[in-house]
């Protein structure tokens, strides 16, 4: 295996790793992070955490195929810039009334969603 599809293979299954995490974490640990949050109904968060799963799913399933689809990576890098716009938006406009520790958590994991970003279009650019 080339070496560049190996690590393109380990930052999408990182991605794919993390956003499971994340939406179980949504699904089971709602009321808890609703709280730190600052949000009134921890049942919205079940919505993100299906969705999550979902994603992160289709993401091991890329990770894991036999041959990698350039248009699957993608699809995976834009909606991974789509959630870090979405992030941006919501922190910058203060769109919900949330608490600063909620705005702060909507920051570090759009961050962290911006490096898989990232590291998945170089890598599958250096394997083009």
């Amino acid at each position: 295996m080339p070496r560049y599809e190996k690590h393109l293979r380990g930052v999408l299954t990182a991605n794919a790793i993390f956003s499971l995490f994340s939406g179980l974490s949504m699904i089971f640990l709602r009321e808890a992070l609703a709280g730190i949050m600052g949000i009134a109904n921890g049942e919205v968060l079940i919505g993100v955490g299906l969705g999550l799963l979902l994603f992160g799913l289709t993401v091991m399933w890329a990770a894991r195929r036999k041959a990698l689809s350039d248009t699957q990576i993608k699809s995976i890098i834009f909606q991974d810039w789509a959630w870090v716009v979405v992030s941006a938006t919501v922190i910058g406009f203060q769109a919900w009334d949330l608490s600063a520790t909620g705005y702060w958590m909507i920051g570090i994991v759009a961050l962290l969603v911006a490096d898989f970003a990232i590291f998945q279009a170089r890598f599958l650019k250096k394997l083009g």
